[in-house]
Protein backbone atom coordinates (compact mmCIF):
# COMPACT_ATOMS: atom_id res chain seq x y z
CA UNK A 1 0.00 0.00 0.00
CA UNK A 2 1.38 3.37 -1.01
CA UNK A 3 1.09 5.81 1.86
CA UNK A 4 0.48 9.49 1.18
CA UNK A 5 -1.39 10.68 4.24
CA UNK A 6 -3.18 13.93 4.82
CA UNK A 7 -4.24 14.94 8.32
CA UNK A 8 -6.94 17.58 8.63
CA UNK A 9 -6.90 20.32 11.25
CA UNK A 10 -7.98 18.76 14.54
CA UNK A 11 -11.47 19.62 15.75
CA UNK A 12 -12.25 19.88 19.45
CA UNK A 13 -14.78 17.24 20.50
CA UNK A 14 -15.06 17.36 24.31
CA UNK A 15 -12.95 17.85 27.42
CA UNK A 16 -9.91 19.04 25.47
CA UNK A 17 -9.97 16.03 23.16
CA UNK A 18 -9.31 16.75 19.49
CA UNK A 19 -10.00 14.61 16.43
CA UNK A 20 -8.21 14.84 13.08
CA UNK A 21 -9.61 13.03 10.05
CA UNK A 22 -7.01 11.13 8.06
CA UNK A 23 -7.03 10.22 4.35
CA UNK A 24 -4.63 8.41 2.05
CA UNK A 25 -4.31 9.74 -1.51
CA UNK A 26 -7.52 11.74 -0.88
CA UNK A 27 -9.49 8.55 -0.06
CA UNK A 28 -10.57 6.90 3.16
CA UNK A 29 -7.72 4.90 4.63
CA UNK A 30 -9.07 1.33 4.51
CA UNK A 31 -7.27 -1.94 4.06
CA UNK A 32 -7.97 -5.65 4.33
CA UNK A 33 -5.98 -7.94 6.60
CA UNK A 34 -5.39 -11.64 5.98
CA UNK A 35 -7.29 -14.36 7.77
CA UNK A 36 -6.62 -14.08 11.47
CA UNK A 37 -8.07 -14.29 14.95
CA UNK A 38 -10.30 -11.58 16.42
CA UNK A 39 -11.19 -11.26 20.10
CA UNK A 40 -14.25 -9.12 20.85
CA UNK A 41 -15.10 -7.30 24.06
CA UNK A 42 -18.83 -6.86 23.51
CA UNK A 43 -19.30 -4.62 26.56
CA UNK A 44 -16.73 -2.00 25.51
CA UNK A 45 -16.81 -2.23 21.70
CA UNK A 46 -13.08 -2.93 21.68
CA UNK A 47 -11.35 -5.75 19.82
CA UNK A 48 -7.96 -7.38 19.48
CA UNK A 49 -6.90 -8.34 15.97
CA UNK A 50 -3.85 -10.60 15.57
CA UNK A 51 -1.80 -9.38 12.60
CA UNK A 52 0.90 -10.70 10.31
CA UNK A 53 4.27 -8.96 9.85
CA UNK A 54 3.31 -7.33 6.52
CA UNK A 55 0.19 -5.80 8.08
CA UNK A 56 2.13 -4.66 11.13
CA UNK A 57 4.62 -2.93 8.83
CA UNK A 58 1.76 -1.08 7.08
CA UNK A 59 0.34 0.15 10.38
CA UNK A 60 3.79 1.16 11.62
CA UNK A 61 4.33 3.16 8.40
CA UNK A 62 0.99 4.91 8.93
CA UNK A 63 1.90 5.66 12.56
CA UNK A 64 5.27 7.05 11.50
CA UNK A 65 3.59 9.43 9.01
CA UNK A 66 1.08 10.54 11.67
CA UNK A 67 3.90 11.27 14.12
CA UNK A 68 5.83 13.30 11.52
CA UNK A 69 2.77 15.28 10.42
CA UNK A 70 1.76 15.95 14.02
CA UNK A 71 5.23 17.35 14.76
CA UNK A 72 5.24 19.43 11.54
CA UNK A 73 1.81 20.94 12.29
CA UNK A 74 2.06 21.22 16.08
CA UNK A 75 2.58 24.99 16.11
CA UNK A 76 -0.42 25.60 13.84
CA UNK A 77 -2.69 23.06 15.56
CA UNK A 78 -1.76 23.37 19.23
CA UNK A 79 0.08 26.70 19.33
CA UNK A 80 3.33 25.10 20.47
CA UNK A 81 6.26 23.40 18.78
CA UNK A 82 6.47 19.67 19.53
CA UNK A 83 9.58 17.91 18.26
CA UNK A 84 9.41 14.63 16.37
CA UNK A 85 11.18 12.95 19.30
CA UNK A 86 8.59 14.27 21.77
CA UNK A 87 5.76 13.19 19.44
CA UNK A 88 7.21 9.68 19.36
CA UNK A 89 7.30 9.69 23.16
CA UNK A 90 3.65 10.68 23.59
CA UNK A 91 2.28 8.58 20.70
CA UNK A 92 0.19 5.69 22.06
CA UNK A 93 0.67 2.73 19.71
CA UNK A 94 -2.43 0.62 18.92
CA UNK A 95 -0.16 -2.40 18.40
CA UNK A 96 0.98 -4.40 21.42
CA UNK A 97 2.80 -7.72 20.85
CA UNK A 98 1.62 -8.06 17.22
CA UNK A 99 -1.99 -7.41 18.27
CA UNK A 100 -3.91 -4.39 16.98
CA UNK A 101 -6.23 -2.88 19.56
CA UNK A 102 -9.17 -1.55 17.57
CA UNK A 103 -12.90 -0.84 17.79
CA UNK A 104 -16.21 -2.07 16.40
CA UNK A 105 -19.75 -0.70 16.70
CA UNK A 106 -23.34 -1.20 15.51
CA UNK A 107 -22.25 -0.31 11.95
CA UNK A 108 -19.67 -3.11 11.79
CA UNK A 109 -20.87 -5.92 9.52
CA UNK A 110 -20.11 -9.46 10.66
CA UNK A 111 -20.96 -12.08 8.05
CA UNK A 112 -20.22 -15.51 6.62
CA UNK A 113 -21.52 -17.09 3.41
CA UNK A 114 -25.10 -15.91 3.11
CA UNK A 115 -25.53 -14.95 6.76
CA UNK A 116 -25.10 -11.67 8.58
CA UNK A 117 -24.70 -11.74 12.35
CA UNK A 118 -25.43 -9.47 15.25
CA UNK A 119 -22.41 -9.03 17.51
CA UNK A 120 -24.52 -10.54 20.34
CA UNK A 121 -24.75 -13.82 18.39
CA UNK A 122 -20.98 -14.18 18.02
CA UNK A 123 -18.46 -15.96 20.18
CA UNK A 124 -15.94 -13.62 21.75
CA UNK A 125 -13.16 -15.26 19.70
CA UNK A 126 -13.64 -15.77 15.96
CA UNK A 127 -11.46 -16.31 12.88
CA UNK A 128 -11.85 -14.44 9.63
CA UNK A 129 -10.86 -11.51 7.43
CA UNK A 130 -11.17 -7.89 8.54
CA UNK A 131 -11.62 -4.70 6.57
CA UNK A 132 -10.06 -1.98 8.73
CA UNK A 133 -10.81 1.71 8.57
CA UNK A 134 -8.23 4.15 9.88
CA UNK A 135 -10.79 6.68 11.04
CA UNK A 136 -8.50 9.42 12.31
CA UNK A 137 -6.16 10.62 15.02
CA UNK A 138 -7.32 11.40 18.56
CA UNK A 139 -5.33 14.01 20.49
CA UNK A 140 -5.65 14.33 24.27
CA UNK A 141 -3.75 16.57 26.70
CA UNK A 142 -1.05 13.95 27.27
CA UNK A 143 -1.01 11.65 24.22
CA UNK A 144 -2.37 10.89 20.77
CA UNK A 145 -3.30 7.71 18.91
CA UNK A 146 -4.78 6.45 15.66
CA UNK A 147 -8.32 5.08 15.90
CA UNK A 148 -8.76 1.88 13.87
CA UNK A 149 -12.28 0.50 13.41
CA UNK A 150 -13.50 -2.72 11.85
CA UNK A 151 -15.90 -1.95 8.97
CA UNK A 152 -16.51 -5.56 7.93
CA UNK A 153 -15.46 -8.94 9.28
CA UNK A 154 -15.98 -12.07 7.20
CA UNK A 155 -16.18 -15.01 9.57
CA UNK A 156 -14.40 -18.00 8.09
CA UNK A 157 -16.41 -21.19 8.50
CA UNK A 158 -15.59 -24.38 6.60
CA UNK A 159 -17.56 -24.87 3.38
CA UNK A 160 -18.74 -21.26 3.32
CA UNK A 161 -19.99 -19.87 -0.02
CA UNK A 162 -18.92 -16.58 -1.53
CA UNK A 163 -21.18 -13.55 -1.27
CA UNK A 164 -20.60 -10.04 -2.61
CA UNK A 165 -18.95 -7.86 0.06
CA UNK A 166 -15.98 -5.52 -0.03
CA UNK A 167 -13.65 -8.15 1.49
CA UNK A 168 -12.18 -10.36 -1.20
CA UNK A 169 -10.94 -13.89 -0.50
CA UNK A 170 -7.38 -14.79 -1.35
CA UNK A 171 -6.22 -18.33 -2.09
CA UNK A 172 -4.56 -18.77 1.32
CA UNK A 173 -7.82 -17.92 3.13
CA UNK A 174 -9.14 -21.40 2.37
CA UNK A 175 -6.44 -22.88 4.60
CA UNK A 176 -6.75 -23.09 8.38
CA UNK A 177 -4.45 -21.06 10.63
CA UNK A 178 -2.68 -24.31 11.58
CA UNK A 179 -2.06 -25.11 7.88
CA UNK A 180 -0.68 -21.60 7.42
CA UNK A 181 1.82 -22.21 10.26
CA UNK A 182 2.97 -25.50 8.71
CA UNK A 183 3.38 -23.91 5.27
CA UNK A 184 5.37 -21.03 6.81
CA UNK A 185 7.69 -23.52 8.56
CA UNK A 186 8.22 -25.42 5.30
CA UNK A 187 9.00 -22.18 3.43
CA UNK A 188 11.59 -21.30 6.06
CA UNK A 189 13.49 -24.58 5.53
CA UNK A 190 16.37 -24.32 3.08
CA UNK A 191 19.30 -26.52 2.12
CA UNK A 192 21.60 -23.57 1.52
Amino acid sequence: MEISLKLFNPIKTKNDVYFSKIVNNDSELKFQVKKTKLILNKETGKAKLFLKEEELDTIKAIANEVILKTSENSKKWFDKEISEEDCRTIYKDAIVDSVLHCFFDENTIFFSSNNEYSVDDLESEINGIALLNCLGVVYTKTSFFIRFEIDEFKIKIKDSKNIEYMIKDLEEHSRSLEEEKIIKKIEDITLF
